[in-house]
């Protein structure tokens, strides 16, 4: 198995449908809140898109969802990025970035702290409709 060494879980950066952050989504979860809903016209046109049939190709047969608010507005520009950079990148990276940032602000570590240092960052993700 190799030898073990020791980790630490310092900081947690995390979004959900109806929390920013952790904090707000132990509310939701205390609540009882249900944040899926059916999918609004800003994400895309439900219309265009859907079809009760699941097999219909290029078509989602799926109304309702859980969104994370705010996923198209981002500073790019903190993380470095330049605008045609900024463009290309997936929202879902967009997130990432911005989660691993929290979880070092959770943990009260600055980037400055740890630029050249041996440190690394674990992410993990679960997408799997239960």
């Amino acid at each position: 198995m190799g030898d073990l060494q020791d980790i630490a879980i310092v900081g947690i950066g995390c979004r959900f449908p109806g929390a920013d952050n952790l904090e707000e989504f132990w509310r939701v979860l205390r609540n009882g809140e249900n944040h899926v809903k059916e999918v609004p016209a800003s994400r895309w046109n439900l219309d265009v898109f859907f079809d009760p049939d699941p097999n219909t190709p290029g078509k989602t047969y799926v109304r309702n969802a859980g969104f994370v608010k705010g996923v198209e507005e981002w500073d790019h520009r903190f993380f470095g990025l330049n605008d045609m950079e900024a463009e290309l990148v997936d929202p879902q990276q967009r997130l990432v970035l911005e989660c691993v940032h929290m979880a070092l602000e959770d943990g009260g570590i600055r980037r400055n702290d740890i630029d050249g240092s041996d440190t690394a960052v674990y992410i993990g993700t679960h997408d799997e409709l239960i």
